[in-house]
């Protein structure tokens, strides 16, 4: 439903541009350009968010083919631990903090 919503919105925006044109299309050249060019617009921020839709649906079917017996920042301290003691800290550092080094 939230698909049709979408959609039914977006044929609205669309419609109401159209209408504008119409409405400019003996007027004014340059006011039916602008109103062209603002078509242009809208037309490729639609594709925009079609793909952002087609390829956020994507990444979630990614993600739940992941399992769930893994722990997403099991070992990030030591991981962060073992950076920081290889690094040696900058000469001008008379006393090294937490955060000199890492």
């Amino acid at each position: 439903m939230n698909h049709i919503v979408l959609t039914l919105a977006f044929l609205v925006g669309l419609v109401s541009i159209a209408w504008v044109g119409v409405g400019f299309s003996g007027a004014s050249l340059l006011a039916l350009g602008m109103t062209a060019l603002i078509a242009a617009a809208y037309l490729a921020g639609g594709a925009e968010l079609r793909r952002f839709r087609t390829e956020t649906q994507a990444l979630l079917k990614g993600l739940r083919g992941l399992s769930d017996s893994t722990t997403p920042l099991a070992g990030a301290a030591e991981l962060g631990a073992s950076k920081a003691s290889t690094r040696p800290c900058p000469a001008w550092r008379s006393r090294p903090t937490w955060w000199a080094c890492w």
